[in-house]
């Protein structure tokens, strides 16, 4: 994963540990991901039924990829970061390109609160 700021000016801070953010942020990133990491994500403890149901087919080819690429754009989650810390990550183009998943979009960092 490619992360870079928007800004010429992001004020982060790291204190035991962690990054902190002094200001609200976005950041914009671009991913690949395999068919492999695709199966990993979906046998992982953490993931819920509904995402299992949406992939359970990626056993059948590669062209299934297509399906999972019309799912993941345009949509927003929410990713727990730390106990307390939550970011917003914006998938806004997705798409098949030899046999990976290429995604990009933004990250909206909030200020973090300590």
């Amino acid at each position: 994963m490619n992360i870079e700021t928007l800004c010429d000016y992001t004020k982060v801070a790291y204190s035991d540990s962690k990054l902190i953010f002094k200001y609200s942020t976005v950041l914009k990133y671009s991913a690949t991901i395999t068919k492999e990491q695709v199966k990993s994500m979906m046998f992982s403890s953490d993931y819920t039924r509904a995402a299992s149901k949406i992939l359970s087919f990626m056993n059948i080819n590669y062209s299934d990829y297509l399906d999972v690429v019309k799912i993941l754009k345009n949509t927003k989650w929410k990713i727990k970061v730390d106990k307390n810390f939550y970011v917003t990550l914006y998938v806004e183009q997705a798409k098949y390109v030899n046999n990976l998943i290429l995604i990009d979009g933004y990250i909206l960092v909030p200020k973090t609160n300590l």
